[in-house]
């Protein structure tokens, strides 16, 4: 995830889902600790960009985690 303070990496296993909550401008990274962080390069507001994304990152989510625990 890049921010204006850098880029952090988390692993697959660190990451619990993306989500848009109510009423925020961007979506979020929610962490298996109950943290989350922004993703600003996901804007509410680009609508059907936004859901592709969020959509992409729960597929990569599915499989690289379904690949770390064994399954297919």
């Amino acid at each position: 995830v890049r921010g204006v303070l850098g880029e952090t990496l988390f692993g697959w296993d660190q990451v619990r889902g993306v989500n848009f909550p109510d009423r925020k401008s961007w979506a979020r990274l929610e962490l298996v600790d109950d943290d989350y962080v922004p993703l600003l390069a996901i804007r509410a507001n680009a609508k059907e960009h936004a859901a592709q994304a969020l959509e992409g990152l729960r597929e990569l989510g599915a499989r690289y985690t379904a690949t770390a625990t064994g399954r297919k």
